[in-house]
């Protein structure tokens, strides 16, 4: 597992003990909220308000621009499952660069290269249409519409963009010696130790998501006694399991290795088999999904995880094994 990161347990605690890479990504789109200083100064005269008391922001264009949207959604999705958050003191920010294996680099790349593509044929087909969308702004508006609170086709065009950036990151060996390497490399080890238990920290959230949410639905399908269901429930936790937790490596953190060891055993039948009417195999898929979320949830409460850790969307998901 050359040039990957792992978390493993050392005399300076746990620690990074191979370069991982920082990664982020940057888009930029087409800014549809415009002050319409007129209309907010009848509503400030109509209401006896002073000057200054609030202002009129019009939306333009909402709802247009569908594709573009849902390419930049993609775009975001992409980068989050393939990396892990910094801790808040280790120069984490929401926008931020964010963690990754160096082993993952490469289909990473892959895959926001082509999303990134997909959001630049959106784009130019979408900016296309501006005239069109034009129009119907006329409508929805009514005497709030002005024309040069709209950009042309190609200033449009030079608003939108989406790139990706990924740097090397520096380790506890990496630095070299001189006066202050003791210092520099306490320091470093330290942040390094916080770095580790953020990415598992991560790794449970996303763990838990989706096999309690696989759990969920297993349940539901074995008491109904029907065996159709989504590849994407196992495929979720299949890729997590298999694929990027090993690039991680988990040598030092004892738990999750354990954790890891409960969820395999949900992915033992595989979902055609289900599909195919083995009762028996979602059964024992669907105890060995609910065993893995219960034991993942105390996990997480043990870690300071809580519901109010998901989306909105997520919670119903999780909320039973908390």
């Amino acid at each position: 597992m050359a040039n990957a990161f792992k978390v493993v347990s050392t005399d300076r605690g746990v620690q990074l003990s191979k370069p991982a890479m920082l990664a982020r990504v940057q888009i930029s789109v087409l800014a549809r909220h415009v002050r319409d200083d007129e209309v907010t100064a009848a509503v400030l005269k109509k209401n006896k308000a002073q000057d200054g008391s609030g202002k009129f922001v019009k939306e333009l264009m909402a709802g247009v621009f569908k594709d573009t949207i849902k390419a930049v959604s993609r775009i975001r999705s992409l980068h989050e499952k393939r990396t892990f958050k910094l801790p808040a003191t280790g120069g984490g920010q929401i926008k931020g660069p964010r963690l990754i294996p160096s082993d993952m680099v490469e289909g990473y790349l892959s895959d926001i290269y082509a999303a990134i593509d997909e959001f630049d044929v959106c784009v130019e087909r979408e900016c296309c249409a501006l005239r069109k969308y034009v129009a119907a702004e006329q409508l929805r508006l009514g005497s709030m519409f002005k024309a040069e609170d709209y950009p042309t086709k190609e200033d449009a065009r030079a608003q939108f963009s989406a790139s990706v950036h990924v740097d090397g990151m520096p380790t506890v060996e990496s630095i070299e010696a001189g006066k202050f390497t003791a210092d520099l490399r306490a320091d470093a080890a330290e942040k390094q130790s916080e770095v580790a238990s953020t990415v598992a920290r991560q790794l449970i959230v996303q763990l838990l998501e989706h096999v309690g949410h696989a759990a969920n639905q297993y349940t539901k399908r074995e008491a109904d006694g029907k065996t159709k269901l989504f590849p994407a429930l196992r495929d979720n936790v299949d890729d997590l399991i298999n694929n990027i937790i090993p690039k991680v490596g988990l040598e030092g953190d004892d738990d999750l290795v354990s954790l890891c060891d409960s969820v395999r055993k949900m992915l033992t039948h595989s979902t055609a088999e289900i599909q195919g009417g083995n009762l028996k195999a979602l059964a024992a898929t669907r105890k060995a999904a609910v065993s893995a979320a219960k034991k993942l949830g105390k996990e997480a409460k043990k870690r300071g995880i809580t519901v109010n850790d998901y989306a909105a969307g997520q919670q119903s998901k999780v909320k039973s094994y908390f």
